[in-house]
């Protein structure tokens, strides 16, 4: 009776390692689906840019007009110089964003030297020539990304009248905030522009 209970023991806990082992697997799968498809809407956005990468090789494989500019910052003597490298490129039409834009870029910017375990932030930037098509704009794109999000924060500022001024949305795709993760800001109040930035950090295999 004994040696039977055992060998039913045995075969319940390998069948229960097993269904661990299947239920894993499949959230596996689920996640990277959901990674890919969070990504190829973020190269969407960015223009058909591939941006899990390093930012010189995207530049390179982009068939973008980008500026480039290198600026030394600190002193030699000191042994603090520091060199700081940007690319930008200027766009007027996007293909997601039905509003009329009165200006829009992309914007890279990191310290030399350009390793993999570096933290990028690709800026991309809009100005609208009115309130309304901005918020519409920015809910549109919060929809959009919403549903990749395995934790979102959400930063807002009141002021008097003026009701909410400026608004940050953060996606992120792991629960412990590490990257990649893409942010969402409009700011009511900015030199009577109406500008919705957009920030991704992608995460660099």
């Amino acid at each position: 009776m004994n040696k039977l209970l055992s060998i039913s023991l045995l075969l319940t806990l390998t069948m229960s390692s097993c269904d661990t082992r299947e239920n894993e697997s499949h959230e596996n799968k689920i996640l990277e689906k959901n990674d890919n498809a969070f990504k190829s809407e973020v190269q969407k956005l960015y223009l058909g840019l591939n941006l899990n990468q390093l930012p010189s090789k995207v530049v390179k494989e982009s068939k973008l007009d980008f500026e480039f500019e290198k600026n030394i910052y600190g002193s030699e003597s000191k042994g603090n110089l520091k060199t700081l490298v940007s690319f930008i490129t200027l766009y007027e039409n996007h293909p997601n964003i039905n509003s009329d834009i009165k200006k829009g870029s992309i914007l890279i910017e990191y310290y030399e030297p350009e390793k993999i375990k570096n933290v990028y932030g690709w800026d991309l930037r809009m100005l609208f020539k009115n309130e309304l098509d901005m918020i519409i704009e920015y809910d549109k794109l919060i929809n959009q990304f919403e549903k990749y999000s395995l934790k979102t924060k959400v930063y807002e500022k009141e002021k008097d009248e003026l009701g909410i001024v400026f608004k940050t949305t953060v996606f992120h795709l792991s629960v412990d905030e590490k990257f990649p993760s893409i942010s969402f800001h409009y700011n009511k109040l900015f030199d009577n522009s109406y500008p919705i930035n957009i920030t991704y950090n992608p995460k660099l295999d």
